[in-house]
């Protein structure tokens, strides 16, 4: 039995926006590189990040704010994924104290009522029984 021998192939993608072709090709595990047809050779670089889709085109350099249209084009097509945001950490409970009319500070808010209520009783501050 004879094992066919692996083919090598040039697979090339072009994509338009807006009437413009951009030839794609992957430039990293999340990551493509647009290349601008026509006299002018510019190239985009667009990866997909844990804060959404970069590209260095210069609408989105000078804009941060609006996706570009390369970037849109590339989610849409799905050459490129628009990452969740990452989780926000867990916020960790605070824990509340509350002040006694003796000024000293208690983790239980019936601590510091009990404290206040029995010095009212006592007005001469002396130690609870």
């Amino acid at each position: 039995m004879t094992t066919a021998k692996p083919r090598t192939m040039a697979v090339s993608l072009v994509l338009t926006i807006d009437g413009q072709g951009y030839r794609a090709e992957r430039s990293g595990p999340a990551a493509v590189r647009l290349h601008k047809l026509g006299p002018e050779g510019l190239a985009y670089d667009l990866a997909s990040t844990e804060g959404g889709v970069t590209c260095t085109c210069p609408a989105s350099t000078h804009h941060k704010a609006t996706r570009c249209k390369h970037a849109e084009a590339a989610l849409q097509t799905g050459l490129v994924i628009d990452a969740p945001a990452p989780e926000p950490e867990p916020i960790s409970q605070r824990r509340v104290h509350y002040r006694g009319s003796n000024g000293l500070w208690y983790d239980d808010e019936r601590q510091a009522r009990t404290v206040y209520s029995w010095q009212q009783d006592d007005p001469a501050g002396r130690e609870r029984p």
